[in-house]
């Protein structure tokens, strides 16, 4: 006999499932991808509604965590340290953007770090990179947050970063950037590093 919770969660699972079918479908996605995500969806909400709720809300401890990953990555970001920026990616991370009205890239962050291998440190003489983080959200093993950055390579970039707690640490998930050419250094080396 299946109680009530049980059959909740059924429903919920079901719904879910279907739900990440048809977006598969949409995005041409393998199934099989989001099938995982789906069952540990349920297993967490399973632990939820079980009352194993300790550690989920935002914690100062949590909040700095993330707030330390960021700081890593505009450290790297400005020393053009791209194996130390990589550490901060998810295995399975992507970025996207746009930058001014060029076309939308959207991929894996490879071509970031690339870029940074390529460039010269922002750190160095001619190269004023700037960079502060903003809005930072914490939500369970989840987190979002902001980084603007100022003069990487001749660009601004508005930053909105997506975060996981994966294998007992925050990893970047998701990066979308936004970029905009600055007035041109003659030190700067041409093309953005998004």
């Amino acid at each position: 006999m299946i109680n009530t919770t049980q059959f909740n969660l059924n429903r919920k699972l079901h719904r879910r499932t279907h739900s990440a079918a048809i977006v598969c479908a949409l995005l041409a996605v393998p199934i099989a991808q989001v099938s995982r995500s789906v069952e540990r969806d349920s297993h967490a909400t399973k632990m939820h509604e079980a009352g194993a709720t300790a550690g989920t809300e935002q914690t100062p401890s949590s909040e700095k965590e993330v707030r330390g990953i960021l700081q890593t990555y505009i450290d790297a970001t400005r020393t053009g340290d791209a194996q130390r920026a990589r550490t901060l990616f998810h295995a399975d991370a992507r970025m996207s953007g746009q930058i001014d009205a060029g076309d939308v890239h959207v991929g894996t962050p490879e071509p970031f770090f690339k870029a940074l291998e390529s460039h010269p440190s922002a750190s160095t003489e001619g190269h004023p990179y700037t960079a502060s983080i903003g809005a930072i959200s914490v939500q369970g093993g989840t987190a979002t947050a902001v980084i603007s950055e100022k003069n990487l390579y001749g660009y601004d970039f508005t930053d909105h970063f997506h975060l996981i707690r994966s294998d007992g640490r925050w990893q970047i998930i998701s990066k979308l950037f936004r970029g905009s050419a600055i007035a041109k250094q003659t030190s700067a080396p041409q093309g953005a590093p998004k």
